[in-house]
């Protein structure tokens, strides 16, 4: 068995190596840590808001295509309007649009969804045209 004297320069030499770190590495660790945790909140926030945005803009998607097929269904007549709210939700608005082609049969519908926030603040606003076949009425077929 190996005994170290308290005089000899090994013994010296390993408690030196026993000290520990020293007070610049520990603030220079303790800024590092504090920069990547900023870095890393920050990051949060960004994904957070661009999360809320793109189901913002999923709805409104969704609300945009609900108009549209119940315009092709004929469930809703086909006229311009602006700015009407939702029923089930007035913060949602769309508006609608025709307009007619150069063929005599088919119109040009857009229609636009727009959300409004807070302070009123466009969370969303998504619009889709569609063109849509109308058919002749019968009595201007006659004439």
């Amino acid at each position: 068995m190996f005994v170290l004297q308290k005089d000899s320069k090994q013994y010296r030499h390993s408690q030196s190596l026993l000290k520990g770190f020293s007070l610049f590495e520990v603030v220079l660790a303790t800024v590092i840590l504090a920069t990547s945790l900023a870095a890393i909140g920050t990051l949060m926030e960004v994904s957070r808001i661009s999360v809320a945005r793109s189901t913002f803009e999923i709805d409104a998607l969704i609300r945009c295509e609900s108009i549209i097929d119940e315009i092709t269904l004929d469930a809703q007549p086909v006229s311009g309007s602006s700015e009407m709210p939702f029923e089930d939700d007035p913060s949602w608005t769309y508006s609608i649009t025709v307009e007619q082609t150069e063929i005599e049969t088919l119109q040009q519908i857009s229609v636009q969804v727009t959300h409004y926030g807070e302070q009123k603040k466009r969370n969303a606003d998504v619009k889709l045209v569609r063109l849509i076949y109308t058919p002749v009425s019968t009595d201007q077929e006659t004439e």
